[in-house]
């Protein structure tokens, strides 16, 4: 198939659109072949937009958009008969996708990552696209990837620059995505430090009017969500990210009231959030036997448990906090990862410098042996030498 041009679809989230936009920079795609547009980038709506567009020899990379799971079979059936006319390929990370990769169309190409940071470092190579690797760190932030640890040091100033340019992109985006995506891609990271001045970041002002509603237990907050206002419920989960990050915990589980969409009504859920930047287990492997038949939604980092009252929620939060708490040592504490490396580090100075000692002993040893040795061979010298000396006299003897 001679392809006639190049169509970019992306996510329209902070990884999504960062990446995508990334590649069309990377490509010299103009801005008019990237499609990022809420909600209709999203994967109950793509196929059937892209269906829709009567397009035809065009390669097209949808970037940070998964298998739509709600609906599986028309999303695999739309996107074969436009896989059909055009070269698709997906490039992805979420694992929702891996039940339904085999069953794709074998004309459907779908680059399945590990990781959203696998999935930045193999972009950066396959798109030559490394002018460009802070707005894919970013978008990896965006994600609040946890394996971004892989690619940059998280207690580094470096990385704290990112944090605060993701977290001003994902405000620039939800004001108003054309005009962000637009700002990206003709001037870069730059349009988004030259933002930064004038644009507050809601969750650090909810962490705020939260602060008096904390409890700490251990490494894990309990945190009354029940007065967040609806209006800052988009930013509900950046919220418990931002006081798990302040707080230096592990886990976050915090009663709430939500609108439930679906229901069109307000319901009582129980939020369990584990800090993206933890090495800890994910606390829904461990709340097995707490949830039991309780509707959940949400990965295993970051979930809702279904309520009945409010009550019911504090008596659940109370249950997920002693059985999180049961999965570890209540002497354990946060370590901060910067108090770590510096531990590290101290230990690794304090091995070489054994290991020099134990170098200079094994020098001097070798020195000596060499000593004795060289001693050795003189005194055999001497001793063959009157060997020799013997040996002579024994042959002038008379009798």
């Amino acid at each position: 198939m001679s392809l006639s041009k190049k169509l970019i679809v992306g996510g329209y989230d902070a990884h999504g659109s960062s990446t995508a936009v990334a590649v069309a920079r990377s490509q010299n795609i103009p801005l008019s072949d990237v499609l990022i547009k809420f909600p209709d980038t999203s994967p109950e709506n793509l196929p059937k937009l892209l269906y829709s567009m009567n397009l035809y020899n065009t390669e097209i990379f949808a970037i940070d958009i998964p298998i739509n799971v709600k609906n599986p079979n028309e999303f695999i059936n739309t996107v074969k008969v436009i896989a059909d006319n055009n070269a698709l390929t997906f490039i992805d990370h979420h694992e929702s996708n891996l039940k339904y990769i085999s069953i794709l169309p074998k004309n459907v190409r779908f680059l399945q990552f590990p990781s959203a940071s696998s999935m930045a470092k193999a972009i950066e190579e396959m798109f030559d696209a490394k002018r460009d690797f802070e707005l894919l760190m970013i978008g990896v932030i965006g994600d609040r990837d946890g394996t971004i640890k892989e690619l940059i040091d998280i207690e580094s100033p470096e990385f704290n620059r990112l944090y605060s340019l993701s977290n001003t992109y994902d405000v620039l985006i939800r004001q108003n995505l054309g005009q962000a995506i637009s700002g990206v891609y003709q001037n870069g990271i730059s349009y988004i430090q030259s933002s930064m001045s004038t644009i507050q970041y809601p969750p650090s002002q909810l962490a705020n009017q939260l602060k008096d509603k904390i409890t700490k237990h251990d490494n894990i907050l309990y945190v009354d969500a029940t007065a967040i206002p609806q209006s800052m419920s988009m930013w509900i989960w950046k919220t418990f990210d931002e006081i798990l990050r302040r707080e230096h915990a592990d886990y976050l589980v915090a009663p709430a009231r939500v609108l439930d969409r679906q229901l069109n009504t307000f319901v009582d859920v129980v939020f369990v959030v584990k800090f993206w930047l933890s090495d800890l287990q994910p606390p829904k492997q461990l709340l097995t036997s707490v949830i039991g038949n309780r509707r959940t939604i949400g990965h295993d980092s970051a979930f809702s448990i279904s309520a009945s009252n409010p009550q019911d929620a504090r008596d659940l939060a109370e249950q997920v906090i002693n059985a999180l708490q049961n999965s570890f040592s209540v002497s354990a504490s946060y370590i901060p990862a910067g108090d770590v490396a510096r531990a590290l580090h101290h230990d690794f100075r304090s091995i070489m410098e054994q290991q020099t000692q134990i170098l200079q002993k094994l020098t001097e040893i070798l020195e000596l042996q060499q000593q004795n040795y060289a001693k050795y061979n003189e005194l055999k010298e001497e001793q063959i030498q009157m060997l020799k000396r013997v040996t002579n006299a024994d042959v002038h003897r008379a009798d």
